[in-house]
């Protein structure tokens, strides 16, 4: 009962300070709100309207709008959290909060945008006629968002260690990431891509988060690419490697 108490206790503070951090973000921007809906939604709207232009068929399913939605929307929730991230020294540090509390704060803020986004675009599809819009399999879907987040966190921090030494990286990495979406199973089948090209992403762990997202989605999609110890592995190693850096490097950094 007493554990009880006190995770009730730290969820509340949670919440708040959930709460707080969302308006000021909000608040003090609202080109904010566009980053963190508009693009996704837009790039889903662009590379739809693309393929349908070249193609009659989708790359997968029935639709071309769930296809890119179920890549592009994981995505951005990995390059959001990582992008958010990357300013962890210079994030405001709220009184008797741990860092690990202000690492909860800033990741759930992100996730649960995106999965509000994911469920949205999800009931317009299915409102528009598209019954797969609907996940065959739910737990499946937030498994691989969890593992997606947990890449995001780590990629973030290590840019925060990066740019901490050699700012120009942040530019880099802006342009650098999304260039990698090509790589990451988000535009194509990863089993179907040419083999140069799938040779590449099957090196991407997010690839194999995003093959696993989808295979929550659609019946029989192709997972042959997929490799869950690879995943874990990947996703536990980096997390690891960048705390130890955070944690290498802090007497270096200039932490607000």
């Amino acid at each position: 009962m007493r554990f009880l108490g006190a995770f009730f206790a730290w969820s509340q503070t949670i919440l708040l300070l959930m709460a707080e951090s969302f308006g000021d973000r909000y608040r003090r921007t609202k080109l904010s709100v566009l980053v963190a809906i508009g693009e996704p939604l837009g790039v889903i709207g662009v590379f739809s309207l693309t393929h349908s232009l070249v193609s009659v068929q989708p790359p997968f399913g029935p639709s071309n709008l769930l296809f890119f939605s179920t890549g592009i929307l994981p995505f951005y929730l990995f390059f959001h959290i990582s992008w958010r991230l990357r300013s962890w020294d210079w994030l405001r540090r709220f009184p008797r909060a741990s860092e690990f509390d202000l690492l909860c704060v800033q990741v759930l803020d992100e996730y649960l945008t995106k999965i509000v986004i994911i469920a949205v675009v999800a009931v317009c599809l299915w409102l528009w006629g598209i019954g797969a819009a609907i996940p065959r399999e739910p737990l499946e879907c937030l498994l691989a968002l969890v593992v997606i987040s947990l890449l995001g966190i780590a990629v973030g921090l290590l840019n925060a260690v990066i740019s901490a030494f050699f700012f120009a990286w942040l530019y880099i990495y802006a342009i650098m990431i999304r260039g990698w979406l090509a790589f990451s199973g988000v535009l194509f089948v990863v089993d179907w891509m040419p083999p140069m090209f799938r040779e590449i992403a099957v090196y991407n762990p997010l690839a194999h988060a995003i093959t696993l997202y989808r295979t929550g989605y659609y019946t029989g999609y192709p997972h042959s690419s997929l490799d869950m110890g690879y995943l874990l592995s990947c996703t536990g190693g980096l997390l690891a490697f960048a705390t130890l850096s955070l944690m290498a490097t802090r007497s270096w950094r200039n932490i607000r």
